[in-house]
C-alpha cells in the first residue's frame, strides 16, 4: 500500500467529522483533488520511487494539518463571539423583567376600576377587561410576556388574555404552590416558578414559567382576584436566539457567508430550556454543564459538543430574572 494512501486513511478514519467544519467529501472537489493531481504528476518525473512516495505522503500530511489547522480557527472564532453574545442579552433580560415588573402593579389597579365585585361571573367583560388593562399601561404593552391572566381568589384561572384560553378552569395554586402567596390583598408583587399546563410555550415536552402576580383588591380592600404574568422560559429562550441571530445578520460585513449556529438556553436546577424547535437532547446535555455552580464567581466559558460540531459555551447567572437562574449561550461557526 502506498505511504500517501495509508497516511489519507489514517487521517480520515481519525476525523470522519470535524466538528463544524468542511467533511472530507467536499474537500474532494474544493482541496484534495488539486492536491492529488499534483501528487499524481510527481510519478511521471525521474525522481527515484522512494522519493516520490515521500513528497506524496508529505503533501497529504500537510493538507491534513491545513484543515485541522481550520477547524481550530473556527472553533476560536467561536469562542471570540459567544462571550459579547452573552454580554448583549443581559440588558434586554433586564429590560424585559422591568415592563413586567413595574408595569403588573399599574395594571392591576386598573383592573380594580373595571372589575365588579365577582369578575368570573363574565369571562366574555374579563376577557376586555384584562385586554384594557395591558393596553392601557405602555410597560405591559411591549412587554415579551407570553400569557397574561386573572386569577379568582381560590386561586383558579378564571381567563387569560387569549382567545382561545387553554388554562381557565386550572388550579394555578395546586399546579404551582408557591403562587399562594398571591393570594392575599396586600402581598404585593409576587414571584415564582413552575409549570401551568395553560401556561405552556410548547406543544411537546417540558417547559417552566417565569410567573409574576399582583393582587386586585375592590376599594374596600377585598381581594377579587390576582393580575398575573409571565413567559414561557423556553419560549423566551426563543425570542433572546432569534434576537440574537437579527443582530448577527445585520452586524455580518460578508452577506454571502452564513452566520454562526446559535443556541440560548435558559437554566434553571437541574434543567436547561432552549426554543422549541432546539433538540431536547442539546438541553439535556447544557444541563449536565452544572452552570449553576461554575458562574457562581462570573462568566463561564468551555466548549461542549452537540450534533456532531463543537459549540463555545458563554454563561452567566441571570439574578435579574431569579435566584439560581443562568443564561447559556452557544456558538458553532459554519
Amino acid at each position: 500500500m502506498h505511504i500517501a494512501t495509508s497516511v489519507w486513511r489514517s487521517f480520515s478514519s481519525r476525523h470522519k467529522r470535524c466538528d463544524g467544519c468542511v467533511q472530507p467529501a467536499v474537500l474532494r472537489d474544493s482541496l484534495l483533488d488539486p492536491v492529488a493531481r499534483w501528487a499524481h504528476s510527481i510519478r511521471v518525473t525521474n525522481l527515484p520511487r522512494t522519493l516520490r512516495l515521500l513528497l506524496r505522503a508529505t503533501t497529504f500530511a500537510l493538507l491534513a494539518l491545513l484543515l485541522l489547522g481550520a477547524c481550530r480557527d473556527k472553533e476560536k472564532m467561536a469562542a471570540e463571539k459567544a462571550g459579547p453574545i452573552l454580554e448583549r442579552l443581559m440588558p434586554l433580560l433586564e429590560r424585559d423583567t422591568k415592563q413586567v415588573r413595574e408595569g403588573l402593579p399599574e395594571g392591576a389597579a386598573v383592573l380594580s376600576k373595571l372589575l365588579d365585585n365577582d369578575p368570573g361571573s363574565d369571562p366574555t367583560g374579563l376577557l376586555r377587561a384584562l385586554k384594557k388593562a395591558r393596553a392601557a399601561v405602555k410597560k405591559l404593552e411591549f412587554a415579551k410576556s407570553t400569557f397574561f391572566a386573572f386569577v379568582g381568589p381560590k386561586g383558579t384561572v378564571l381567563r387569560t388574555n387569549a382567545d382561545t384560553d387553554l388554562a381557565a378552569g386550572q388550579s394555578l395554586l395546586k399546579d404551582v404552590p408557591d403562587s399562594k402567596k398571591m393570594l392575599d390583598a396586600k402581598a404585593g408583587l409576587v414571584e415564582v416558578f413552575g409549570y401551568l399546563h395553560g401556561f405552556r410555550g410548547v406543544q411537546k415536552g417540558g417547559d417552566e414559567q417565569w410567573i409574576v402576580g399582583h393582587p386586585v383588591a375592590s376599594k374596600e380592600g377585598k381581594l377579587l382576584g390576582v393580575f398575573v404574568s409571565g413567559w414561557s422560559l423556553r419560549l423566551y429562550a426563543k425570542y433572546l436566539q432569534g434576537d440574537t441571530r437579527v443582530h448577527l445578520e445585520a452586524q455580518a460585513k460578508d452577506k454571502t457567508k452564513p452566520i454562526p449556529l446559535v443556541y440560548v438556553f435558559i437554566a434553571r436546577g437541574d434543567k436547561a430550556w432552549g426554543a422549541p424547535v432546539t433538540p431536547d437532547s442539546n438541553a439535556q446535555a447544557v444541563a449536565k454543564l452544572d452552570l449553576q455552580s461554575k458562574t457562581k464567581t462570573g462568566t463561564y466559558q468551555s466548549s461542549v459538543k452537540l450534533e456532531g460540531r463543537t459549540f463555545a459555551v458563554a454563561a452567566r447567572a441571570a439574578p435579574k430574572l431569579g435566584d439560581g437562574v443562568v443564561i447559556a449561550v452557544l456558538v458553532s461557526e459554519f
